[in-house]
């Protein structure tokens, strides 16, 4: 078993830590395959599912839902993403939590936040985007009726989203300072990042 000594103790703990608030992007499987675009495609002739052999999979029935712009939770595209992106969001609570008695330099630590809220925001982007109201999670979830939380109104979630780019655009490391850090083709981002992000989501509202 890890201890929080473990976990949050050294500068290479928290890197390690970081790269595992990624996982949701890099292998959650829908999420990369292209469910995760398609739903932002317009349902036409030419975009359409061809699996229909397995049980709630009715490529017919998934069109449909594209169509009408309606994401059920029993559509397995949709589900898959829904729970990636809250075990994204709750893998960085986690983090954001265990910095708070990290010993690690203050510094070192405001830029690992600021990752982690940074990806934090992307997850909420997404969400509110496909589902408007939507359960927001701001702290570790200690139990299943925290997890299974009211929806909340959609300017709600884009206030939090902009708080968390806000911090992570003024907290962030540099490019060059993350280059030197994580090393070269890692994909991790830094604070000219989350000033690109914080301008998409304008342009979204």
């Amino acid at each position: 078993k890890y201890s929080d000594k473990d976990i949050f103790g050294s500068e290479p703990a928290l890197e390690a830590f970081i790269t595992g608030c990624y996982s949701t992007y890099a292998y959650q499987g829908a999420f990369h395959s292209g469910a995760h675009g398609e739903w932002f495609a317009p349902g036409s002739a030419i975009v359409h599912w061809g699996l229909a052999g397995t049980p709630l999979s009715d490529a017919q029935k998934r069109w449909v839902d594209l169509l009408s712009l309606a994401q059920f939770s029993r559509n397995p595209n949709n589900l898959s993403v829904y729970k990636g992106l809250y075990t994204a969001i709750y893998t960085c609570n986690k983090l954001i939590d265990g910095l708070k008695s990290s010993p690690v330099n203050e510094r070192y630590k405001r830029q690992i936040e600021a990752e982690a809220r940074y990806l934090r925001a992307m997850s909420y982007f997404h969400i509110v985007r496909r589902w408007g109201n939507a359960p927001v999670h701001r702290d570790v979830t200690a139990s299943i009726e925290h997890t299974n939380g009211k929806r909340e109104d959609f300017w709600k979630i884009y206030d939090c989203i902009i708080k968390d780019l806000d911090y992570a655009e003024a907290n962030g490391r540099t490019y060059d300072e993350q280059f030197s850090i994580a090393g070269t083709g890692t994909g991790r981002v830094c604070k000219d990042a989350a000033t690109a992000l914080k301008s998409l989501v304008y342009l979204t509202i």
